[in-house]
């Protein structure tokens, strides 16, 4: 038998048949490495920064920044109360008591002593009772107006010394009086004395002519005025007579 002649293959199957080969030979395609992705980092907050370590113990967390602050600011209260329950008696207190006479040491022994203090004008009906000074330190109320004992009492010749804290409900409104303002004192015996205030001003602890005797009847009433109590708030009053009304 004779075999069988092979057909030529035309000229568009030689050039498909190319097109396959030079397709297989074609290397493949390379895969573009990506850039690896970074970890989202928690942005500390902006009060407190905290450097987080690569190695090492646990940063502090933000609430525990806040518990630091905290107690930081709760000690500190503490130690401020410490100092002012200390500080509260001497805050009335001037550098040096009044000069004792003996016309006031003698009054002592006399039952005028002041009971009650009304100034219609800033709202005020107080209480007033007797204090001494105990060292340095002038002895207050926290309720009522003091009158320090050595002083005279209403009626009497001399310089009347009251004084009381600057609280809401004591003394606050003093400074709002002005000269010429009226305020009425009442003593044991069932008197009433009218005073009309002829002099304001702001005083430091060691001026104390404001509480020195003098030849005629006032009455000196004063609170702790300025920066941390750091002054003193003085009203001074002369009794108002049937001439002058």
């Amino acid at each position: 038998m004779n075999k069988a002649k092979k057909a030529k293959p035309s000229a568009a199957q030689k050039r498909g048949q190319a097109a396959k080969k030079s397709t297989s030979k074609a290397s493949p395609r390379r895969k573009v490495a990506s850039a690896p992705r970074r970890k989202k980092v928690q942005p500390a907050y902006h009060l407190f920064p905290v450097v987080v370590p690569s190695t090492g113990p646990k940063p502090v967390t933000r609430w525990g920044w806040w518990a630091l602050w905290l107690f930081l600011i709760l000690f500190n209260v503490v130690v401020l109360l410490v100092v002012y329950q200390y500080y509260l008696p001497r805050i009335l207190s001037f550098t040096a008591p009044p000069v004792q006479r003996t016309d006031v040491a003698s009054s002592l022994q006399r039952t005028r002593i002041p009971t009650k203090i009304i100034i219609p004008k800033i709202g005020v009906h107080l209480p007033i009772v007797e204090a001494e000074i105990h060292g340095q330190v002038w002895q207050t109320s926290r309720t009522a107006v003091t009158h320090l004992d050595i002083s005279p009492r209403p009626g009497e010749v001399g310089n009347i010394v009251l004084y009381g804290h600057n609280w809401r409900s004591l003394l606050h409104r003093l400074p709002e009086l002005t000269v010429g303002d009226v305020f009425q004192v009442s003593s044991a015996d069932g008197r009433t004395h009218f005073y009309r205030i002829f002099s304001t001003q702001r005083v430091t602890p060691d001026q104390v002519t404001v509480i020195q005797p003098t030849s005629t009847e006032v009455v000196t009433l004063y609170t702790c005025d300025g920066f941390l109590d750091s002054l003193r708030f003085v009203v001074q009053g002369r009794p108002i007579t049937a001439d002058a009304e």
